[in-house]
């Protein structure tokens, strides 16, 4: 090796890496300061960390971007694909393109730590398979079942509200809200009754969902690279296997009375596989359920919290609310037609409450061929670039909503939401997407618009909600995780009759 002491030759060798190292710099400068010719970039980028602005605020980052930037912009992830994020209406038609773009590869790797057999995480023919399998849960005859279980678990927390709760002091609703998700849940999924004081693993396994629900929050949102180096941490392993344990259990059940089967989702998954005569592990059931379990409650928990938000400043859309219940339902408790065929006031409510809501700011798919934005860029996107749907853009944009800060239900009634938004342009329901858009949106979407529905009759026609009265706890602050939640979910709760 005595020739890399000539002198010549070691410059060289050192030139030669100066260059290379150059390069890559100057071609990674470059993808930061122009990701996508046409597209303006994020304020605040930087090349090593890339828009980490962006992710940290994703909701205030895209109102901000949307203001600024205009309705398209990007955001620069330094060791992933580029990133592409849009406000319009054109993104949720390229959602619905199956050959045009799949579930985002970073969703799939950051999810498939927790839920390797989940939805989220599959392609191709693994996914077909689990949707053949998993439908029958969001079949009517199912979700009209569960409606009963959503009636008992609100009434319940009801019966608590009114006999702990001060009506002159605010209430943090927050944990009451995420247990009463979490009980609907759970009884759908596996048949335990967390709502009942004789469910006798009832705060066992509230707490070990508790202790998954919160992992996976925070792992994914504040250190993914933790599980992907050293695994689940030692609460996490314990919940794990109690569920495992409890799902053996369900699944015996299941086989030793068939009947039963049918009252909750892992006995309709078992069922439809045999009908379907297709091979599903435990394991790939294990995860399902898991994945619903954080899907079911967390997001239904954080939506109705900002409905609260909501409606405790629209004292005359309570009340209308509370007359149509009245009308339709008298003193009877809802059914799944009730709420999803005759009440035209409360599904233009849960609509409004879904635009407004910050749940899930954006949803993101991988392009599996190069794209042209439409409009006056006509920007190329390449393949791979990961397109972002800004939900709380879109949501937000006054191309298609009159006012869309207001919070306002009378909108969407007709020849009302016909008008002319800010841009000129028709206001159109299509600009609504709080579940995503396309075949890999929201799998549990028609049970949350359910289940958020009968949670809003019991409760309302219950309880008079009121803003606090603390400006600092009555605005629209948040916390983002996975979900984006309100930072103060404080309100008065007066009793009714």
């Amino acid at each position: 090796m005595a020739y890399f002491n000539h002198p010549l030759l070691t410059s060289g060798v050192v030139a030669a890496l100066i260059i290379v190292s150059a390069s890559i710099l100057y071609s990674k400068y470059k993808k930061w300061k122009t990701p996508v010719h046409g597209i303006p970039l994020v304020p605040g980028a930087h090349w090593l960390l890339g828009s980490v602005n962006f992710f940290l605020s994703s909701h205030d980052g895209t109102i901000k971007s949307l203001k600024t930037l205009g309705e398209v912009f990007c955001i620069f992830v330094p060791l992933g694909p580029v990133g592409v994020v849009g406000t319009t209406t054109e993104f949720i038609d390229a959602f619905k393109d199956r050959m045009l773009v799949t579930m985002s590869r970073t969703t799939q790797l950051t999810f498939s730590q927790f839920f390797k057999n989940g939805l989220i995480a599959l392609e191709g023919e693994q996914w077909k398979k689990h949707v053949r399998v998993l439908g029958p849960m969001m079949s009517v005859s199912s979700l009209k079942q569960a409606v009963s279980s959503m009636v008992r678990a609100v009434d319940g927390l009801t019966l608590k509200w009114k006999t702990e709760v001060d009506p002159d002091k605010p209430l943090n609703v927050e944990g009451d809200i995420k247990n009463l998700a979490l009980s609907i849940i759970c009884d759908f999924l596996i048949g335990r009754d967390l709502s009942s004081a004789g469910g006798s693993c009832a705060h066992e396994l509230t707490q070990h969902c508790e202790v998954l629900l919160t992992a996976v929050d925070k792992e994914v949102y504040e250190n993914p690279l933790y599980k992907m180096i050293f695994g689940d941490r030692p609460p996490v392993r314990r919940a794990r296997k109690y569920l495992w344990g409890l799902m053996q259990e369900v699944m015996s059940e299941c086989r030793e009375h068939p009947e039963k089967a049918e009252r909750h989702a892992v006995g309709r998954i078992m069922a439809a596989v045999k009908a379907e005569a297709v091979t599903f592990t435990d394991q790939e059931l294990l995860d399902e359920i898991v994945m619903m379990l954080f899907g079911g409650s967390d997001t239904t928990a954080v939506s109705l919290m900002w409905a609260f938000k909501a409606l405790s400043a629209a004292p005359h859309v309570q009340s209308k609310l509370r007359s149509e219940i009245k009308e339709v339902l008298g003193p009877s408790p809802p059914t799944y037609d009730d709420v999803t065929q005759h009440m035209p006031y409360l599904d233009i409510c849960f609509k409004e409450i879904m635009r407004v809501a910050r749940t899930a700011p954006g949803c993101g798919r991988t392009l599996l061929t190069d794209y042209q934005l439409k409009g006056d860029t006509k920007a190329i996107v390449p393949k791979g670039a990961t397109m972002m749907l800004g939900i709380s853009g879109i949501h937000m944009n006054p191309r298609y909503w009159v006012d869309p800060e207001l919070f306002w239900p009378e909108r969407w009634e007709e020849g009302v939401g016909k008008g002319q938004g800010a841009m000129g342009l028709p206001i159109t329901p299509a600009a609504w997407a709080p579940f995503g858009a396309g075949h890999r949106g929201c799998f549990g979407q028609r049970m949350a618009t359910v289940e958020m529905k009968v949670l809003l009759v019991q409760l309302l026609r219950s309880f008079e909600f009121s803003p606090s009265g603390d400006p600092e706890l009555d605005n629209w602050d948040m916390v983002e995780r996975i979900t984006t939640r309100p930072k103060n979910p404080y309100f008065k709760l007066r009793p009714l009759g």
